[in-house]
Protein backbone atom coordinates (compact mmCIF):
# COMPACT_ATOMS: atom_id res chain seq x y z
CA UNK A 1 0.00 0.00 0.00
CA UNK A 2 2.95 2.59 0.78
CA UNK A 3 4.48 1.79 -2.70
CA UNK A 4 1.62 2.33 -4.46
CA UNK A 5 0.63 5.36 -2.71
CA UNK A 6 4.41 6.64 -3.37
CA UNK A 7 3.65 5.45 -7.05
CA UNK A 8 0.54 7.70 -7.46
CA UNK A 9 2.30 10.44 -6.16
CA UNK A 10 4.99 10.13 -8.42
CA UNK A 11 3.16 9.75 -11.60
CA UNK A 12 0.73 12.14 -11.02
CA UNK A 13 3.53 14.82 -10.40
CA UNK A 14 5.08 13.77 -13.71
CA UNK A 15 1.88 14.80 -15.08
CA UNK A 16 1.66 17.90 -13.25
CA UNK A 17 5.17 19.12 -14.51
CA UNK A 18 5.24 17.99 -17.82
CA UNK A 19 4.39 20.99 -19.69
CA UNK A 20 7.80 22.87 -18.41
CA UNK A 21 9.45 19.96 -20.63
CA UNK A 22 10.49 16.26 -19.84
CA UNK A 23 13.71 16.83 -18.37
CA UNK A 24 12.08 19.32 -15.62
CA UNK A 25 8.80 16.25 -15.36
CA UNK A 26 11.28 13.50 -14.87
CA UNK A 27 13.42 16.03 -12.15
CA UNK A 28 9.98 16.21 -10.49
CA UNK A 29 8.94 13.01 -10.66
CA UNK A 30 11.81 11.58 -8.97
CA UNK A 31 12.13 14.40 -6.04
CA UNK A 32 9.02 13.19 -5.09
CA UNK A 33 9.47 9.68 -5.35
CA UNK A 34 12.29 10.42 -3.08
CA UNK A 35 10.37 12.55 -0.18
CA UNK A 36 7.25 10.27 -0.32
CA UNK A 37 9.96 7.90 1.08
CA UNK A 38 11.35 9.58 3.19
CA UNK A 39 10.14 10.08 6.62
CA UNK A 40 11.85 12.23 9.10
CA UNK A 41 11.78 10.47 12.14
CA UNK A 42 13.35 6.93 10.56
CA UNK A 43 15.34 8.71 7.48
CA UNK A 44 14.69 6.69 4.10
CA UNK A 45 12.40 4.10 3.71
CA UNK A 46 13.55 0.80 3.94
CA UNK A 47 11.44 -1.69 2.35
CA UNK A 48 11.49 -5.80 2.93
CA UNK A 49 10.41 -6.62 -0.72
CA UNK A 50 13.23 -5.53 -3.03
CA UNK A 51 10.73 -5.38 -5.66
CA UNK A 52 9.11 -2.21 -4.19
CA UNK A 53 12.25 0.54 -3.09
CA UNK A 54 13.08 3.36 -2.91
CA UNK A 55 15.27 2.70 -6.01
CA UNK A 56 12.71 0.86 -7.79
CA UNK A 57 10.17 3.91 -7.43
CA UNK A 58 13.20 6.09 -8.71
CA UNK A 59 13.68 3.90 -11.50
CA UNK A 60 10.53 3.89 -12.61
CA UNK A 61 9.78 7.21 -12.38
CA UNK A 62 12.80 7.75 -15.02
CA UNK A 63 11.76 4.88 -17.25
CA UNK A 64 7.88 6.19 -17.27
CA UNK A 65 9.46 8.98 -19.32
CA UNK A 66 11.88 7.29 -21.42
CA UNK A 67 8.21 4.87 -22.22
CA UNK A 68 5.51 7.66 -22.76
CA UNK A 69 7.38 10.72 -22.56
CA UNK A 70 7.34 11.24 -26.15
CA UNK A 71 3.66 10.91 -26.07
CA UNK A 72 1.35 14.36 -26.09
CA UNK A 73 -0.72 13.92 -22.73
CA UNK A 74 -1.77 17.02 -20.96
CA UNK A 75 -2.94 16.93 -17.66
CA UNK A 76 -6.57 18.59 -17.53
CA UNK A 77 -7.57 21.18 -15.14
CA UNK A 78 -11.22 21.50 -13.16
CA UNK A 79 -11.63 25.12 -11.61
CA UNK A 80 -7.86 26.28 -12.21
CA UNK A 81 -6.17 22.96 -10.68
CA UNK A 82 -4.61 20.27 -12.08
CA UNK A 83 -7.05 17.14 -12.61
CA UNK A 84 -4.86 14.76 -10.11
CA UNK A 85 -7.17 12.57 -7.11
CA UNK A 86 -10.64 13.94 -8.38
CA UNK A 87 -13.54 13.63 -6.29
CA UNK A 88 -16.53 12.42 -6.64
CA UNK A 89 -19.69 12.06 -4.95
CA UNK A 90 -22.62 10.41 -6.74
CA UNK A 91 -26.33 10.80 -4.50
CA UNK A 92 -28.77 7.83 -5.46
CA UNK A 93 -32.12 7.11 -5.54
CA UNK A 94 -31.79 4.57 -2.81
CA UNK A 95 -32.66 6.37 0.70
CA UNK A 96 -31.25 6.15 4.15
CA UNK A 97 -33.58 5.48 6.76
CA UNK A 98 -33.44 8.84 7.90
CA UNK A 99 -34.46 10.33 4.51
CA UNK A 100 -31.62 11.38 3.34
CA UNK A 101 -29.84 9.98 -0.12
CA UNK A 102 -26.76 7.26 0.10
CA UNK A 103 -23.99 9.04 -1.84
CA UNK A 104 -21.07 6.83 -3.91
CA UNK A 105 -18.20 8.98 -3.10
CA UNK A 106 -14.20 8.05 -4.73
CA UNK A 107 -11.57 10.05 -5.97
CA UNK A 108 -10.26 9.61 -9.66
CA UNK A 109 -6.09 9.80 -10.27
CA UNK A 110 -5.97 11.15 -12.66
CA UNK A 111 -7.89 13.03 -16.10
CA UNK A 112 -6.00 13.43 -19.07
CA UNK A 113 -5.82 14.23 -23.09
CA UNK A 114 -3.80 12.40 -25.71
CA UNK A 115 -4.51 11.78 -29.17
CA UNK A 116 -7.55 9.29 -28.72
CA UNK A 117 -9.91 11.08 -26.85
CA UNK A 118 -9.69 12.38 -23.32
CA UNK A 119 -9.60 9.40 -20.32
CA UNK A 120 -9.44 8.76 -16.73
CA UNK A 121 -5.93 7.68 -15.90
CA UNK A 122 -5.49 5.14 -13.04
CA UNK A 123 -2.15 3.84 -11.75
CA UNK A 124 -1.57 0.33 -10.82
CA UNK A 125 1.54 -1.83 -9.84
CA UNK A 126 2.07 -5.24 -9.57
CA UNK A 127 5.09 -8.01 -9.37
CA UNK A 128 3.32 -10.16 -11.47
CA UNK A 129 3.22 -10.33 -15.36
CA UNK A 130 1.40 -8.46 -17.13
CA UNK A 131 -0.49 -11.31 -18.61
CA UNK A 132 -4.42 -11.43 -20.53
CA UNK A 133 -4.88 -12.86 -16.43
CA UNK A 134 -3.90 -9.23 -14.92
CA UNK A 135 -6.17 -7.71 -16.97
CA UNK A 136 -9.23 -9.87 -16.76
CA UNK A 137 -9.35 -8.19 -13.01
CA UNK A 138 -10.40 -5.38 -14.29
CA UNK A 139 -13.60 -6.74 -15.96
CA UNK A 140 -15.77 -6.98 -13.52
CA UNK A 141 -14.23 -5.03 -11.21
CA UNK A 142 -15.96 -3.07 -8.42
CA UNK A 143 -13.09 -0.58 -8.43
CA UNK A 144 -13.59 0.42 -12.38
CA UNK A 145 -16.73 0.41 -12.65
CA UNK A 146 -17.55 2.85 -9.82
CA UNK A 147 -14.99 4.88 -11.44
CA UNK A 148 -17.07 4.38 -14.59
CA UNK A 149 -19.77 6.13 -12.64
CA UNK A 150 -17.38 8.70 -11.77
CA UNK A 151 -16.04 10.35 -14.54
CA UNK A 152 -19.81 10.57 -16.25
CA UNK A 153 -20.43 12.76 -13.36
CA UNK A 154 -17.32 14.97 -13.47
CA UNK A 155 -17.21 15.03 -17.26
CA UNK A 156 -20.21 13.78 -18.67
CA UNK A 157 -19.74 13.58 -22.28
CA UNK A 158 -16.15 14.50 -22.52
CA UNK A 159 -14.19 11.20 -20.80
CA UNK A 160 -14.12 7.92 -23.16
CA UNK A 161 -13.15 5.28 -20.13
CA UNK A 162 -10.62 4.18 -17.60
CA UNK A 163 -7.22 3.80 -18.76
CA UNK A 164 -5.41 1.82 -16.74
CA UNK A 165 -1.73 2.32 -16.26
CA UNK A 166 -0.15 -0.40 -15.04
CA UNK A 167 3.59 -1.29 -14.25
CA UNK A 168 5.58 -4.78 -13.64
CA UNK A 169 7.78 -4.23 -10.72
CA UNK A 170 10.97 -6.60 -10.73
CA UNK A 171 14.35 -6.33 -8.78
CA UNK A 172 16.18 -5.30 -12.12
CA UNK A 173 13.27 -4.11 -14.59
CA UNK A 174 10.33 -1.78 -14.83
CA UNK A 175 7.79 -2.71 -17.46
CA UNK A 176 4.71 -0.80 -18.41
CA UNK A 177 1.05 -1.49 -20.42
CA UNK A 178 -1.67 0.61 -20.56
CA UNK A 179 -4.91 -0.69 -21.43
CA UNK A 180 -8.42 0.87 -21.93
CA UNK A 181 -11.25 -0.71 -19.60
CA UNK A 182 -15.09 0.37 -20.70
CA UNK A 183 -18.25 0.29 -19.34
CA UNK A 184 -21.75 0.53 -21.33
CA UNK A 185 -24.52 2.54 -20.30
CA UNK A 186 -26.18 -1.00 -19.49
CA UNK A 187 -23.48 -2.34 -17.57
CA UNK A 188 -23.55 1.20 -15.37
CA UNK A 189 -27.03 0.76 -14.84
CA UNK A 190 -26.51 -2.89 -13.80
CA UNK A 191 -24.36 -2.56 -11.12
CA UNK A 192 -26.16 0.54 -9.90
CA UNK A 193 -28.83 -1.99 -9.56
CA UNK A 194 -26.26 -4.27 -7.94
CA UNK A 195 -25.48 -1.55 -4.96
CA UNK A 196 -28.78 -0.89 -4.62
CA UNK A 197 -29.79 -4.97 -3.74
CA UNK A 198 -26.63 -4.67 -1.42
CA UNK A 199 -28.36 -1.56 0.58
CA UNK A 200 -31.24 -3.66 1.07
CA UNK A 201 -29.63 -6.89 2.33
CA UNK A 202 -27.33 -4.93 4.66
CA UNK A 203 -30.55 -2.73 5.77
CA UNK A 204 -32.11 -6.12 6.41
CA UNK A 205 -29.85 -7.47 8.53
CA UNK A 206 -29.22 -4.00 10.33
CA UNK A 207 -32.75 -4.51 11.25
CA UNK A 208 -32.56 -7.92 12.41
CA UNK A 209 -29.29 -7.10 14.28
CA UNK A 210 -27.19 -9.66 12.40
CA UNK A 211 -24.35 -9.29 10.92
CA UNK A 212 -23.76 -12.63 8.70
CA UNK A 213 -19.85 -13.43 7.95
CA UNK A 214 -19.29 -13.39 4.46
CA UNK A 215 -16.09 -15.34 3.75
Amino acid sequence: LDFGIALHTTLQTYLAAKPQGREAATRAAVRAALTSTWSEEDGPWDSPDRRRTRWTLVRTAVWYDEVYGAEEMRLLEIQGAPAVEVGFRIPTQKLTPDGDPYRLAGYLDAMVEVEQGTWVIDFKSTTGSLSGHYWDQYSPSNQMSMYNLGRRVVLPDAIKGILVSAVQLGVGFSRFERKPIYRTRDQSEEYLQTIYDTIAEAEMWAEKGRWPMTE
